[in-house]
C-alpha cells in the first residue's frame, strides 16, 4: 500500500490525547513530562504507566480512523514502549495485557500501511517472543501473530520465511480453533498463495481447496473470501494446463464476484481478464474479446486512460481484436501465468 495522502473529512486533531509528538524519540506522559522506562517503578507507578499507554493507544486508533497513519504510528510506538515497561514491572512471566498485544499489532499494521515492512516485522517478532514465552506456541493469539508475520514477510519478498510463518499459523489454528473457523481458512489460503508464487502448484491447489471448503462452511457460499479462493483455484488449474476445469472455476468465481463486488470492482476486472486469457488459449476468441472489452471498460472508468492497468487491458484487447480479424493468426502469445489477485488489506482483517 502507498502511504495515504491528505485525509478527507474532519480536520486533524490538534493535540490528540494531550500527548506531544516527540522529536527526540522519548516517551512522555499526559502532562508532557519525559518518562523513564528503567526498572524500579512501584506498583502504583506501573499502573499509571498502563493508564498512559491506554490513552496513547486510543489516540493512535482515533488517528487511524481519521486516516492519519503517519501520526498514528508515533503514538502506537509510544504505547508499545510504555506497555513493555509496565509489564516488566508487574510480572513478565504472565501474558502481556491484551491491550499491549493490540498496541504491538497496531504498530505492525500501521507500518505495513506506510510500506515499511521491515519496521512492521520488528514489532511482530517482538510480540511473538512475548507470546511464546508467556502463552506458548499453541495459543490462538500466537497463531494470529504468526499469520501477521507471514503477511509482512510475503510483502518483503521473503517467501520461504512467509511460508513457514503461514504454515506455523495453520498448525496453531487447526489445534486452537479447528476447521470451523474462517481464520483457519485464511491460513490455508495464504499458504496456498505463497506456494503458487513459488511454483509449487500441487501444494497451492490443495491449500486453496481446503480454504474454499472452510469459507463455504463459515462465511458462506456467497462471500468475497469464497470468491477469491475459487479464483485462485482456477489460476492454478490454468497454470497446470487443466483448461476446462479452470474455465468452470473462473466462471463460478466471476458470478460470485459480480454478486459480492459488482461489475466495477478491480477484483472483478482481474477475473474477467483471466477468463479472457484462458478463452483465448482455448481458441474461443470472440468470447475472449468480449471479456477483454469489459476488463478495459472497468479499468478505464476506474483509473483513466493513462493508468498501467488500463494500458495493459487495452494492449490485451487490441491483440485479441486483431486475432479475431485474422481468424486467430498472430496476436499476443499465451500468458503462462494469469493474473491471480491476492487479497491485501481487505483480506488481512482476518487474524
Amino acid at each position: 500500500h502507498r502511504p495515504p495522502g491528505p485525509p478527507p473529512g474532519p480536520p486533524p486533531l490538534a493535540n490528540p490525547g494531550g500527548f506531544p509528538v516527540p522529536q527526540d524519540g522519548g516517551i512522555y506522559d499526559a502532562r508532557g513530562d519525559r518518562m523513564s522506562t528503567e526498572s524500579g517503578f512501584s506498583v502504583s507507578a506501573s499502573n499509571k504507566l498502563v493508564s498512559d499507554a491506554d490513552t496513547l493507544l486510543e489516540t493512535a486508533l482515533e488517528l487511524l480512523r481519521r486516516k492519519e497513519v503517519e501520526r498514528a504510528v508515533v503514538f502506537a510506538e509510544q504505547s508499545v514502549a510504555i506497555y513493555k515497561a509496565a509489564w516488566k514491572q508487574q510480572n513478565p512471566q504472565e501474558p502481556p495485557p491484551e491491550r499491549a498485544s493490540a498496541a504491538f499489532s497496531l504498530a505492525a499494521e500501521l507500518f505495513m500501511r506506510l510500506n515499511r515492512p521491515q519496521d512492521a516485522e520488528k514489532y511482530c517478532k517482538s510480540l511473538l517472543r512475548l507470546q511464546r514465552r508467556s502463552l506458548g506456541d499453541g495459543h490462538a493469539a500466537t497463531g494470529e501473530s504468526l499469520f501477521m508475520l507471514g503477511r509482512i514477510q510475503r510483502k518483503m519478498g521473503k517467501l520461504e520465511s512467509a511460508g513457514r510463518a503461514f504454515g506455523d499459523s495453520l498448525r496453531v489454528r487447526l489445534h486452537a480453533l479447528g476447521q470451523e473457523d474462517s481464520r483457519t481458512g485464511s491460513s490455508f489460503y495464504y499458504l496456498g498463495v505463497v506456494f503458487e508464487e513459488q511454483g509449487r502448484l500441487d501444494e497451492a491447489l490443495h491449500n486453496f481447496v481446503e480454504a474454499l471448503k472452510i469459507f463455504r462452511q463459515t462465511v458462506g457460499p456467497e462471500h468475497r473470501d469464497t470468491a477469491e479462493a475459487l479464483n485462485n483455484i482456477a489460476s492454478v488449474l490454468y497454470r497446470q494446463g487443466n483448461l476446462e476445469k479452470a474455465k468452470s472455476a473462473y466462471e463460478r468465481a466471476l458470478d460470485l464476484k459480480l454478486a459480492v463486488y459488482g461489475e466495477e470492482h478491480g477484483s472483478t476486472a482481474d477475473t474477467l481478464y483471466n477468463l479472457s486469457m484462458l478463452l483465448r488459449d482455448m481458441g474461443q476468441l470472440n468470447d475472449a474479446a468480449g471479456y477483454a472489452q469489459r476488463t478495459y471498460d472497468i479499468s478505464f472508468r476506474n483509473h483513466g486512460v493513462d493508468h498501467p492497468r488500463t494500458a495493459d487491458a487495452k494492449e490485451h484487447l487490441d491483440a485479441l481484436q486483431a486475432q479475431v480479424k485474422t481468424g486467430g493468426k498472430g496476436g499476443a502469445a499465451a500468458d503462462p501465468k494469469p493474473k491471480s489477485p491476492k487479497r491485501g488489506s481487505s483480506f488481512s482483517r482476518k487474524k
